[in-house]
């Protein structure tokens, strides 16, 4: 994606090669990797993809898995949870549930693809991270990336850094309030989102070249 443009962008997420019915959560094990060929998740029985709690996952990754080319369909009950040092390549959210990735273990990087129509949370981090988001597109959200704010995460150092990300109709890019806790920004250009970095207790943010309309 280019440095900086004029207007906003689309997020274009490819037609799907084919739908897959997902009854119960697909665990992807413990160092494997699964291209998925551009097929769509459609969650049946998973949750209604609203902000309802207790939704349960399409996806799983196990410590050191990672997945390709994807698109998660609606409805998207809690989309995909990461334990830990997983990539994600190419992976769309058509239309985000309860939230789109749960970090429960570090690092994670998305790299490819975006999301929508997140009501609250597009990433909800449970874990200090590092989630590493580069070359995303997100539109119509609440927060893009948030650390937990819950008391059992006052004192958690998230740590979120995002790349060539492209965001639409938003409320914050990146909501930090944990002691510790940091955020750097570089090559973000967003438009019509509210705050690019939200913070408190002591968060901090490093911003490069950023653009907000």
């Amino acid at each position: 994606m280019s440095t900086k443009r004029e207007h906003p962008v689309k997020l274009r997420i490819p037609n799907p090669t084919r739908d897959i019915i997902v009854t119960k959560p697909i665990i992807i094990g413990k160092g494997e990797h699964r291209d998925f060929e551009g097929a769509r998740l459609i969650a049946k029985g998973l949750g209604d993809g609203s902000q309802r709690e207790g939704q349960r996952p399409v996806l799983a990754l196990l410590r050191g898995a990672s997945v390709s080319n994807l698109i998660i369909g609606k409805p998207g009950a809690d989309g995909i949870y990461c334990v830990g040092d997983n990539v994600l390549k190419n992976v769309y959210f058509e239309d985000v549930g309860e939230d789109a990735l749960t970090i429960k273990g570090g690092p994670v990087i998305w790299d490819g693809g975006g999301a929508r129509k997140a009501e609250d949370k597009i990433v909800q981090m449970n874990h200090k991270g590092p989630f590493i988001g580069r070359n995303l597109i997100f539109e119509d959200f609440g927060r893009a990336v948030r650390g937990n704010g819950s008391k059992k995460h006052r004192n958690t150092p998230f740590k979120i850094e995002l790349y060539h990300v492209r965001a639409v109709n938003g409320g914050s890019l990146v909501k930090i309030t944990s002691k510790g806790s940091r955020a750097k920004l570089d090559d973000v250009v967003t438009w019509d989102v509210r705050n690019l970095v939200s913070k408190s207790n002591g968060a901090k943010s490093d911003q490069g070249e950023v653009y907000k309309y």
